[in-house]
């Protein structure tokens, strides 16, 4: 909703965007502290309240750190040494020139004229079961629940028997893949605004781009641009064509090919008559934390590395330095197997209110107050001016100086 400030920053915008920054990092932190302590069921609410949002956010990263790592560690138990992602054809030309006498049948470079485009994910039945089974659960895509026509599929849990078929709230369920942009001005509007998840403190998350594989660490989407690009010169200037789908080459592919969970960018809008029942959650993993092994399951990328991430400054800076950026989903209720996740798009900026609305995308009930840091909710005049100006910029929105006149006039105390 508020990213025409971040859009086209003028003077008053970029006041407006610290003050929700900060408000959004404190709203934020005690939900993400709050669902920890409800997944270890130490229901101490009171003294949240008494932490400040560093603290909680240390919270936060204590209970989702060992959550990562369980779940990392039960993809690489699954698949080990084996590639993630597989070229059927190029395998199968192959293993019949190493059968062929090349001086007979020169068709070493058969596989480079094939159409390979459409890759295999290693992510087959017996693989996700056995994630499953250490896990406790995976995510499934199918057809909706929601009676509309734009539903589509929708993402569904499912547990084992053994894991009393819920899963308790304050749970990491998965990612969003794609590429991390750190504003709008290096995003440059490449999608559509509804597809792509803006977060408080500026980055966008670009769900619809493939990202590079295999893993390379420190390496952003322009980096692995720049090494292609020097295999491509060392290989033009021996006069060998540059093999991008063979070894040492790096490919395109969708973050859910090589992470099963990286889904939550399909999860559905929470319809009427349901509650939300998971939010995202903003994911900060220091540098080198992870082995190699585990990092390849990542399904995100920066744009650049080279770029300061972090260009709004906020309560967290100490939190955006040395660290790898993500984005995951996190269950906000116990859910129960079988059920469809929902997602309240307004709340996660998923959907810009600068463009007609669909007529699915209506506001959820609020989520449980035991989460949600009630004192962030009173109305400022700078967050009502902040909701205003927004709104302002919208095609529905209508003269600012209106919007202010009728703030002094609902609220006299103001005058």
């Amino acid at each position: 909703m508020y990213r025409h400030l971040y859009r086209n920053p003028t003077i008053l915008s970029k006041i407006l965007i610290k003050e929700y920054t900060n408000l959004k990092s404190e709203e934020l932190a005690f939900r993400y502290a709050a669902l920890a302590k409800l997944r270890t069921q130490e229901l101490e609410f009171e003294a949240l309240h008494q932490l400040d949002p560093v603290e909680q956010w240390d919270i936060s990263k204590m209970s989702l750190l060992p959550q990562i790592f369980t779940l990392l560690t039960n993809l690489h138990r699954a698949t080990r040494s084996d590639s993630l992602i597989s070229y059927p054809q190029v395998e199968a030309v192959n293993r019949i020139t190493a059968l062929l006498d090349p001086n007979m049948f020169p068709i070493q470079d058969l596989s480079l004229k094939l159409h390979t485009s459409d890759s295999v994910t290693i992510w087959d039945k017996s693989k996700t079961q056995r994630v499953t089974k250490n896990l406790g659960f995976k995510l499934n895509l199918k057809e909706s629940t929601i009676d509309h026509s734009d539903a589509g599929q929708g993402v569904f849990l499912e547990t084992l028997p053994a894991n009393k078929r819920l899963v308790p709230a304050g749970t990491l369920l998965g990612f969003v893949p794609g590429v991390i942009y750190d504003n709008y001005q290096s995003y440059g509007e490449k999608t559509p605004p509804d597809m792509h998840f803006f977060r408080f403190d500026g980055p966008i998350f670009d769900f619809t781009s493939k990202i590079y594989y295999p893993y390379l660490p420190g390496y952003g989407y322009d980096e692995y641009e720049q090494k292609i690009q020097e295999l491509q010169d060392v290989a033009a200037r021996s006069n060998r064509p540059y093999r991008n789908k063979q070894k040492g080459g790096f490919e395109l592919i969708n973050g859910e090919d090589i992470n099963p969970y990286a889904l939550g960018h399909k999860i559905n809008h929470t319809p009427r008559n349901k509650s939300t029942n998971v939010c995202l959650i903003d994911i900060f993993v220091p540098q080198s934390f992870f082995p190699q092994e585990l990092m390849k399951f990542w399904p995100t990328q920066y744009f650049s590395t080279t770029q300061d991430f972090l260009q709004n400054k906020s309560l967290l800076d100490h939190h955006y330095k040395n660290h790898i950026r993500g984005l995951g989903f996190i269950s906000v209720t116990d859910i129960q197997d079988g059920e469809e996740l929902f997602l309240d798009y307004l709340e996660s900026c998923l959907f810009n209110m600068e463009i007609e609305s669909p007529d699915w995308l209506i506001k959820p009930p609020p989520l449980h107050p035991q989460i949600c840091k009630c004192n962030l909710r009173q109305e400022s005049l700078l967050m009502m001016l902040l909701e205003d100006y927004a709104f302002s910029q919208t095609k529905d929105g209508k003269n600012f100086d209106k919007f202010y006149k009728s703030i002094l006039r609902e609220n006299p105390q103001y005058l």
